[in-house]
C-alpha cells in the first residue's frame, strides 16, 4: 500500500486512472473470457479487519462477483449492478471498487453515472485515508469536467461532481497539495459551467484549496481571479456572494496576483458597489474590511481597497453605511497600532473628555492617515470613474470622492486644480442621477478647502467661459454655488494675503455681476441660487459642526460687495419670471444683512445712484442683446417713489437711449415701455417729488415727438405706439383725484403747450399722421391725444389757439370717420365735439384780445408773426363749417347705431357753433334718420 507520505509526492494527472496498468497490489484480475475476479484483500486496512469484519467483507466480494462483472461488460445492463451496492457496508471495499466505478464515470446511462457517482462521494467521509485513491479519481474528475467543451450533460451530475471533488479536498487536507494543478483545470471550467449551482460548489471548492494548500494555489490566483469574473456578475445573488468570499481567499493567499491588472479584480469590485442586492454589497465591504486587516502588504495596496470601502458610506442602505463607518474605524485602530510613531502628536490631540463635544463627526486619526497616505492615487482613480461612460458608475464614483473627502480634509488642497474642471463638466450634463452627487461632492470639497483658492481658479474658469455654451457656464456656476455653501461663512469674507488683496466674497460678488447679463436661464438661475448662498453666508454650520450666525456674517457684506450683489440681483430679476423666487428671497437676505427689514425697498437708496450711472455709463454701447436695458427696467421698477427724487438723471438716461435713432429699434422700444410703466403707475412714481412737470417738455421734445415721427419701416410703428400712448398719460395727468396741475394740461405746463400749437412746431403733424397709421390701436391713441389737447385747453383758456390749429385738425378726423374700424369712427366723432368746444374759447380768446380783427404791432409780436397789423382770423370761414357738417351729417345714416349716435351728437355740435351754416347745408329730406336729423334742427 502507498503511505501517505509518498502519496503527498505524488502528482496526480490524467495519465494515472482506471484504465492505466494495474499494478502488483490490484485486486482484480480478468480471465480469458473476460471475467473479473476480485482477489482477496491485501491492503493494510483489510489486514487489520478483526475477523468476524473479514469475514463479512469474503462474503460480500463472493456477492458482487456478478455485479462486477456485469461493470466490467461493456454490452451489459449496468444499472442493475450498481442498484445492488451498500455504500455503508461497502466503505472498506473502495480500493478494490475504486476502479470499476470510476469507469461507470464515463458511462452512457445516466443512471450508472449517479450512482457510481454517489458511491464514491459516500465512501469519501468513511475511509480512514483517502490519499491512495486520488491518483485514479483526480484524474477521471479531470476527463469529466475540464474538458474543452462539456463532457457531462447532465447539470446535476457535474453538481455531484465538483461536490465529490470539494469533499476529497476537505478530507485529504494539506495533502491535496499535488492535486491542486489538476483541480486548477478544473475550476477554469467549472466557473464558466451554465449552471449556478456548479458556479457556487466552485467557489466553495477554491476557498477549501486555499485554506489547505495556499503555497500551491499562490501560482494560480491570478488566472483564477480572471476565471471568476463571470461569477462576480452572476445575475444569482448567492452565486455573486460566493465569488466574492472565493476572491477574498485567493487575495489573501497572495495580493499582488490577484490584484494584478489582467486579472481584472478592480473592475470587478467597481461593478459589484453598484449591484442592486444588499447581501451582495454587504459581503463586499466584508471582504474589503478583512483585507485591509489581514493581507501582509495591506498598506501598499490600500489606494486600491478604500476607495470601495468610502463607497459603502454612501451606500443607500443605511445599515451597510452604518457597517462601512465601523470597518473604517477598525482598520484605523490598526493603523494607530502598527503605526504610532506617526499619529501620536494627533493622537494627543484628539484625546480628551472634550472630543466628543469638539468633532464628534470626524473619523478617527488612523483612518485620515490612511486615506491622507494614499490621496493622490485615490483621486486619479475616482476621477477616471468619474468619467466613466455609465451614469451610474458616475454618480456613485462621485458619491465616493464626497466620502473620500471628509477623510483627506485639507490634504485635498493640492489637486483641487484637477477635480474642479471634472466637476463642471458633470455638472452641465443632464444626468439627474450625476448631478445630485456633484453637488453634494461640490458641497464637501468646500468644507476643507479655502475660498480664497478655489474661488481664484473657479473664477478665472468662469472669465475664460465668455464664448463657451451656456452648458458650461452652467457647471461652473452650480458648483461655485455649492462651494459655497458647503464653505463655513467666516471664512467667505476672510482675505487671503497670499493670494489676493481682496476677499472671497467681493470676487464672487464681481463674477456674478459679469454673468448676471447673460441670456440664457439656466446661467441666470444658477447666477440667483449662488447669489442666494453668498446673502445667507455661506452654510448654516462650519466643517466641524459649530454653529454660525449669518446675519452677523451677512454685515460684511457692505459697501463695495453690497452693491456688486444688489447689482447681480437686479439684473436677475429683470429677466425670467421663474427667477423671481430666488432673487425675492436673497434680496431679503441681502437686506436682512444690512441691518434692515425684508425686501429689496431699503436697500434702492443705497445703491440706486451708483447702479445708474453706471448703466449711463455705457448707455453708447446697448444693444438689442444688451442686458443694461433688462436691468434699468427692473431698478426703475424697484426704486419706486425714489424715482421721482432722481428724475432728471432719469429723463436724461431715456433720452440718451430712446431718443438716437442710431440705436437699436428693439433699445428704444424697451426703453419707451419702461417709461410708459412708470407713467401708468397708480401712484405715480415720476411725480413723487412734483418735478415732472418740469422735465415733461424734455421728453416730449426730445423723445416721444421724434419717435413718433413717422418714418418708413415696419418695426417703427411700435415705437410710435409707445410714444403716442406716453404723450397721452403725460397729458391725462396723476391717477390721484387733487393732483391735478393747475398751470397746464396734465403733466405739460401752459408755455409748453403754447408752444405746441405755434405752426412752426411738429407737435400737431405728428399726432395727425399716427390717425393715418394701419395700427388701429396707433390711430385710437392719436385721437386720444388730439382730444386731450383740445380739452385741455378748454380747460385752460389761458391757452392760445390758432384758426390754423382747427384747420390742420378738421379734415383729418373727416377722414377718420370713413375709417375701417367702427371704434376709430365713434371716436373721432368724440373728438370733433371736443374741437367744437375748443373753438367755442378760442372765440372768447379772439374775442378778449381783437377787435375788428385787426392786431396792433406789439399783439402780433406775442403771436410771433414777422409782420405786424397782418390779418388774424377770429372765426373760421363758412366754408370750413360747411364742410365739417357734410363730412358728419352722413354718418348719422351709418348701419352701426353707435356709429349713428356718435355722429348726430358731432352734429348737434357742430350746428351749436354754425347754425346759419347748417341750416342752408344740411336738407333733412336726404337722410334717413330723419327724425332724429329734425330734433337736432329743432335744437338751432
Amino acid at each position: 500500500m502507498m503511505t501517505t507520505a509518498t502519496a503527498s509526492k505524488v502528482a496526480y494527472s490524467s495519465d494515472s486512472g482506471p484504465n492505466a496498468s494495474v499494478s502488483g497490489g490490484d485486486r482484480r484480475e480478468k480471465q480469458s473470457d473476460g471475467t473479473v475476479v476480485v482477489s482477496s484483500p491485501t491492503s493494510e486496512s483489510a489486514a487489520n479487519l478483526n475477523p468476524e469484519l473479514s469475514s463479512l467483507r469474503e462474503s460480500i466480494i463472493k456477492s458482487l462477483q456478478r455485479d462486477v462483472n456485469i461493470l466490467a461488460e461493456v454490452t451489459s445492463d449496468r444499472g442493475r449492478g450498481v442498484s445492488g451496492l451498500n455504500p455503508q457496508l461497502a466503505t472498506v471495499l473502495l480500493q478494490d471498487l475504486a476502479k470499476t466505478l470510476l469507469r461507470c464515470f464515463a458511462d452512457p446511462f445516466e443512471k450508472s453515472r449517479e450512482l457510481a457517482i454517489k458511491i464514491i462521494a459516500g465512501f469519501t467521509p468513511l475511509v480512514s485515508d483517502i490519499i491512495p485513491s486520488l491518483p485514479y479519481t483526480l484524474p477521471v474528475l479531470s476527463l469529466r469536467l475540464a474538458q474543452p467543451d462539456i463532457v457531462e450533460p447532465s447539470e446535476e451530475l457535474r453538481l455531484l461532481l465538483i461536490i465529490t471533488l470539494v469533499e476529497l479536498v476537505e478530507k485529504a487536507g494539506p495533502y491535496f497539495a499535488p492535486g491542486v494543478d489538476e483541480t486548477a483545470k478544473i475550476l477554469h471550467k467549472t466557473l464558466q459551467d451554465p449552471f449556478a449551482d456548479v458556479k457556487k460548489e466552485s467557489c466553495r471548492l477554491i476557498i477549501v484549496l486555499c485554506n489547505h494548500c495556499p503555497e500551491q494555489v499562490k501560482h494560480h490566483v491570478q488566472p483564477l481571479c480572471k476565471s471568476l469574473s463571470g461569477s462576480l456578475l452572476h445575475r444569482h445573488s448567492a452565486v455573486r456572494v460566493l465569488s466574492i468570499k472565493a476572491l477574498q481567499s485567493l487575495a489573501l493567499v497572495d495580493a499582488g496576483s490577484a490584484f494584478h491588472e489582467d486579472a481584472g479584480t478592480i473592475s470587478n469590485l467597481r461593478s459589484l458597489t453598484l449591484d442592486k442586492a444588499p447581501a451582495v454589497r454587504e459581503q463586499l465591504y466584508s471582504t474589503l474590511t478583512t483585507w485591509l486587516l489581514q493581507l501582509p502588504d495591506r498598506y501598499s495596496l490600500g489606494y486600491k481597497i478604500l476607495p470601495f470601502i468610502f463607497s459603502g458610506l454612501s451606500d443607500e442602505a443605511e445599515k451597510l453605511a452604518t457597517a462601512c463607518w465601523v470597518h473604517l474605524d477598525n482598520i484605523g485602530k490598526l493603523y494607530e497600532e502598527e503605526w504610532e510613531s506617526r499619529v501620536k502628536d494627533e493622537l494627543d490631540l484628539t484625546t480628551g473628555v472634550n472630543n466628543a463635544n469638539l468633532q464628534p463627526h470626524r473619523p478617527r486619526v488612523g483612518a485620515r492617515r490612511l486615506t491622507q497616505d494614499n490621496v493622490q492615487k485615490i483621486v486619479n482613480k475616482l476621477l477616471e470613474g468619474m468619467q466613466d461612460w455609465s451614469p451610474d458608475l458616475r454618480a456613485k464614483s462621485t458619491a465616493t470622492l464626497a466620502s473620500f473627502l471628509v477623510f483627506a480634509e485639507e490634504n485635498i488642497t493640492g489637486y483641487i486644480g484637477t477635480i474642479l474642471p471634472v466637476l463642471y463638466k458633470l455638472a452641465s450634463a443632464d444626468d439627474a442621477i450625476v448631478i445630485i452627487e456633484i453637488l453634494k461632492c461640490a458641497e464637501t470639497l468646500g468644507r476643507f478647502v479655502k475660498p480664497s483658492l478655489y474661488t481664484s481658479i473657479l473664477l478665472s474658469h468662469l472669465a475664460n467661459q465668455s464664448e463657451s455654451t451656456s452648458a458650461a457656464r452652467i457647471g461652473l456656476l452650480r458648483i461655485l454655488h455649492r462651494l459655497l455653501f458647503g464653505t463655513a461663512a467666516a471664512l467667505i469674507f476672510v482675505t487671503d494675503t497670499e493670494r489676493n488683496t481682496k476677499t472671497p466674497a467681493h470676487s464672487v460678488a464681481s463674477a456674478l455681476v459679469s454673468v448676471s447679463s447673460d441670456s440664457h436661464v439656466g446661467v441666470l438661475r444658477e447666477v440667483a441660487l449662488t447669489a442666494l448662498t453668498y446673502d445667507a453666508g455661506g452654510a448654516a454650520t462650519q466643517a466641524g459642526g459649530m454653529a454660525v450666525d449669518s446675519a452677523s456674517i451677512g454685515k460684511r457684506a457692505v459697501g463695495e460687495e453690497g452693491y456688486l450683489l444688489f447689482a447681480t440681483l437686479v439684473t436677475l430679476s429683470s429677466g425670467w419670471t421663474e427667477l423671481q423666487s430666488f432673487t425675492s428671497s436673497a434680496f431679503s437676505l441681502l437686506s436682512h444683512s444690512h441691518g434692515h427689514e425684508s425686501g429689496s425697498s431699503a436697500l434702492i437708496p443705497m445703491y440706486f445712484d451708483t447702479l445708474l450711472g453706471q448703466l449711463r455709463q455705457n448707455i453708447s454701447d446697448w444693444g438689442r442683446f444688451s442686458s443694461e436695458v433688462r436691468v434699468l427696467d427692473a431698478l426703475l421698477d424697484r426704486a419706486g417713489e425714489l424715482v421721482g427724487t432722481r428724475l432728471k438723471e432719469v429723463v436724461s438716461v431715456v433720452i440718451e437711449a430712446a431718443g438716437q435713432d442710431d440705436k437699436d429699434i428693439e433699445v428704444r422700444a424697451a426703453v419707451l415701455e419702461t417709461l410708459l410703466k412708470l407713467l401708468n403707475r397708480p401712484n405715480d412714481p415720476l411725480n413723487s417729488a412734483n418735478t415732472l412737470s418740469e422735465f415733461s417738455s424734455h421728453l416730449v421734445d426730445g423723445v416721444l415727438l421724434p419717435t413718433a415721427t413717422w418714418k418708413p419701416g415696419r418695426k417703427l410703428s411700435r415705437l410710435r405706439l409707445l410714444s403716442i400712448q406716453s404723450l397721452v398719460r403725460l397729458l391725462e395727468g396723476p391717477h390721484r383725484e387733487g393732483h391735478f396741475e393747475s398751470n397746464g394740461i396734465g403733466w405739460i405746463p401752459s408755455s409748453t403747450v403754447e408752444s405746441w400749437l405755434a405752426e412752426s412746431h411738429r407737435y400737431l403733424p405728428v399726432t395727425l399722421g399716427a390717425l393715418d397709421e394701419d395700427e388701429i390701436s396707433l390711430r385710437m391713441a392719436g385721437l386720444t391725444a388730439l382730444r386731450l389737447l383740445l380739452e385741455g385747453c378748454c380747460a385752460r383758456p389761458t391757452v392760445r389757439m390758432h384758426a390754423f390749429n382747427f384747420k390742420q385738425i378738421y379734415p383729418e378726423l373727416l377722414k377718420r370717420l370713413d375709417d375701417a374700424a367702427d371704434d376709430v369712427r365713434v371716436a373721432a366723432c368724440t373728438v370733433v365735439i371736443s374741437m367744437t368746444r375748443a373753438i367755442a374759447v378760442w372765440h372768447i380768446q379772439m374775442d378778449a384780445h381783437c377787435h375788428s380783427g385787426i392786431r396792433g404791432p406789439e399783439e402780433a409780436a406775442v403771436d410771433g408773426d414777422s409782420v405786424p397789423d397782418a390779418y388774424v382770423e377770429t372765426r373760421l370761414d363758412n366754408v370750413h363749417w360747411s364742410a365739417m357738417l357734410r363730412g358728419v351729417v352722413v354718418h348719422t345714416d351709418d348701419s352701426n347705431p353707435m356709429v349713428q349716435d356718435a355722429a348726430l351728437n358731432a352734429v348737434q355740435a357742430v350746428c351749436k357753433m354754425a347754425p346759419v351754416e347748417a341750416v342752408h347745408t344740411i336738407d333733412v329730406s336726404l337722410y334717413r334718420n330723419v327724425n332724429q336729423l329734425r330734433v337736432v334742427m329743432g335744437m338751432i
